[in-house]
């Protein structure tokens, strides 16, 4: 993915190797108990077994850290076919992936930007911030929760929402709009060509490019009511009937009167 040292450094990206027992061997050696690291979620027990195994194998390890730059968790993608493509620590009592957010700790710490950026992968913020975009977070690779949401608005009244170019990233959009919706807050849409993640795109058009997106953006009823614009043919009189009872279902979530 072309991440230079500083970056990788920048965001303790870790390597899990393609071994049982490393993490478990190197954290015993340490003075902890397998009890302790199996609370903290990075090693699990077998079935009807006192026999322990790491979690994470033959993964690239992404820490998750909150905003005073505490550990509290991982998200690890697999560098192999094995599926999840993205584990993330399981749920103990400090890490909450619906609550958190990657890469939150170096937006806390670097942007002056009033404008907070979202996007689906690690590597997509790790590749903005490399390109000079120090205001991308990432929400785990999982859904977008309420908690996020809230996690965000409370950050920046712009939110810019900018995932993949592709079926699922425009799904995604869709849920990730009425969620922050829900809570009055606004956002806008940073749209990629099909296919395109931010990772690629910033790679292919450079920082200009990306930041000629952003400046294109569309706010999250622009943009809904362009997508119903494309479904919809307004010549035939059958489907701008349906167009228009679609965009009233739209126009009645929206609080503002104007």
């Amino acid at each position: 993915r072309k991440l230079n040292k500083d970056t990788v450094l920048k965001y303790q990206l870790g390597y899990a190797p393609n071994t049982w027992t490393s993490l478990k061997d190197c954290l015993v050696s340490k003075g902890y108990s397998e009890d302790f690291i199996v609370k903290a979620g990075l090693i699990k027990r077998k079935e009807n077994s006192d026999n322990t195994y790491d979690v994470f194998r033959n993964r690239l390890v992404f820490p998750i850290l909150d905003s005073h730059n505490h550990v509290l968790g991982f998200s690890a993608r697999s560098l192999d076919n094995s599926m999840p493509k993205y584990l993330n620590t399981s749920e103990n009592i400090i890490f909450r992936k619906r609550e958190l957010l990657f890469g939150y700790n170096i937006y806390k710490k670097e942007a002056d930007s009033d404008k907070i950026l979202l996007v689906e992968g690690n590597i997509d913020v790790m590749s903005l911030y490399q390109a000079g975009i120090n205001y991308a977070v990432a929400n785990l690779g999982t859904a977008f929760t309420i908690n996020q949401a809230n996690l965000l608005n409370r950050n920046s009244k712009k939110i810019y929402i900018c995932y993949d170019g592709d079926m699922a990233g425009k799904k995604a959009t869709h849920k990730a709009i009425d969620i922050l919706r829900s809570i009055n807050a606004k956002s806008y849409i940073v749209e990629l060509p099909e296919g395109l993640d931010p990772d690629d795109f910033i790679k292919k058009y450079g920082l200009s490019g990306f930041n000629a997106k952003l400046n294109t953006a569309k706010n999250s009823v622009e943009y809904e009511v362009s997508e119903l614009m494309q479904v919809y043919d307004v010549n035939n009189p059958e489907n701008l009937l349906e167009l228009i009872n679609e965009l009233s279902k739209l126009l009645s979530k929206i609080n503002d009167k104007i």
